[in-house]
């Protein structure tokens, strides 16, 4: 998948591309940055919404303002903490900030 983030911004058809990775976290690259975002491990309990968290996450710290990064790494965490609910509960915000806190070592490698 990480070929597909590098052919959408390389063919200039996305200043963005973000895909995600179900238990192996999202790939978000731009043209000088590729970032491969990996949670923790957890139990699955419903993986129900997990990408409707995600982009609800990542909207947030669209319009907050915050960089890239941080935005991927809070979308990852919101999904993440989302597949621990039953069903198709949202996302926990204290569960979400402590996700995010352990995926803060996340790598990212220049292209």
């Amino acid at each position: 998948m990480t070929r597909v983030v590098e052919h959408l911004i390389n063919q200039q058809a996305a200043e963005v591309a973000i895909v995600t990775l179900g238990s192996e976290g999202a790939v978000i690259g731009i043209a000088d940055m590729k970032l491969h975002i990996r949670p923790p491990k957890v139990e699955v309990r419903s993986a129900v919404g997990a990408g409707d968290n995600f982009i609800g996450a990542l909207t947030l710290g669209l319009a907050s303002g915050w960089s890239l990064e941080n935005e991927g790494r809070y979308a990852v965490a919101a999904a993440v903490s989302a597949v621990m609910t039953k069903a198709s509960a949202l996302c926990c915000r204290s569960q979400t900030d402590n996700f995010l806190k352990q995926m803060r070592d996340s790598t990212a490698s220049a292209r």
